[in-house]
């Protein structure tokens, strides 16, 4: 009965630190990825998702809005390729994001790697590493990579480790190998004690290539959004019309963009919400005009906070602890009482 009363009062007294301050993470994929001829804008080839400029347009202004107006402390972004892109968005946050993380890795013909950090706290490191693995295509004209950076927030000292992998069919053993190269990254600043988090695009999930996401589950990483999953739902939806090709014809929506932290970081999400989903771009057609999302992803914020043991020693049990025992007694030694007078009775 003890040990029963002291696990359940283990569960009890974990408590959040800086309830009335969560920490606020935002990770989006921005879909910015084009084909330009000679590199001129006005000679785009194509770009995936379609409708770049309008949506860049918009990106523009809705998410430095977002991130001031919900004061968000860290955001990951993905697929943001060229550099007047960015430019253009580290000039409009800067009076709420100052800090930035960047680091171009690619040869002069391939695509950037696409990944941008943003924060509003100082940064303490930065790292790049490259993949060693990836699809064909990847191999050859991207340059897939996961960008880590070390940051102390109000809660402590947290690395997150940004990344957007393959997303390529069929190469489940691919993505795994990018996943280890983020978690060897979450091992080298957990030694340097940060806790350690993987955000971003993984592309997989508990509907798509489901091994992977086992696999990080397996190797002592928590999805702080599952439990919220239910309300959420996908973070990419086939029926989008920026997904509504024949390629995707079968894919079926998808949670793809997450959150994960080391079970050793004590960190648990208290709320989550889906963000830019509505359709609030206007696309002007021949035939009229249809409304599309910011991207072909949809945003995901998330309020985290940071649990403490409060569990006294076991040798040491606490007040509670030891009036459940008292009273325990008390009553035990009641009926040993009672029976007693019953065989004297008797």
């Amino acid at each position: 009965m003890y040990r029963f009363l002291q696990s359940l009062q283990h569960y009890i007294n974990m408590q959040p630190t800086n309830t009335d301050r969560p920490l606020r993470v935002l990770t989006f994929n921005l879909g910015l990825l084009r084909v330009r001829l000679f590199g001129i804008s006005v000679c785009t080839i194509f770009s995936s998702p379609p409708y770049l400029p309008q949506r860049l347009d918009a990106i523009l202004l809705q998410l430095p809005v977002l991130l001031a107006e919900r004061k968000v402390d860290v955001c990951a972004l993905q697929e943001i390729y060229e550099e007047s892109h960015v430019e253009a968005l580290l000039s409009a946050v800067q009076a709420e994001m100052p800090y930035h993380a960047r680091v171009s890795n690619n040869r002069c013909y391939q695509f950037h790697n696409g990944l941008l950090i943003l924060s509003r706290v100082p940064i303490d490191a930065v790292t790049l590493e490259k993949h060693k693995q990836a699809s064909v295509i990847e191999m050859a004209l991207g340059c897939k990579s996961c960008l880590c950076i070390h940051v102390t927030t109000h809660l402590g000292k947290i690395s997150f480790v940004n990344l957007h992998t393959t997303s390529s069919d069929g190469v489940d053993s691919v993505r795994q190998n990018e996943l280890e190269e983020a978690m060897v990254m979450c091992e080298t600043a957990q030694s340097e004690g940060y806790a350690a988090a993987i955000i971003g695009d993984l592309n997989m999930g508990p509907e798509s290539s489901k091994p992977n996401y086992d696999f990080l589950l397996s190797s002592g990483y928590r999805d702080i959004v599952a439990c919220r999953a239910p309300n959420i739902g996908a973070t990419w939806d086939p029926n989008s019309p920026l997904n509504n090709t024949p390629i995707f014809a079968n894919s079926p929506p998808q949670r793809i963009d997450h959150f994960f932290v080391h079970e050793s970081a004590h960190l648990v999400a208290v709320q989550v919400e889906k963000v830019f989903a509505e359709p609030s771009v206007v696309i002007p057609l021949k035939k009229g005009t249809i409304h599309v999302t910011l991207s072909d992803h949809f945003g995901l914020l998330v309020d985290v906070v940071k649990v403490v043991d409060m569990l006294p020693p076991p040798e040491q049990p606490s007040l509670a602890l030891q009036t459940a025992k008292e009273v325990g007694a008390f009553f035990i030694g009641v009926v040993i009482a009672r029976l007693l007078e019953m065989v004297f009775e008797s």
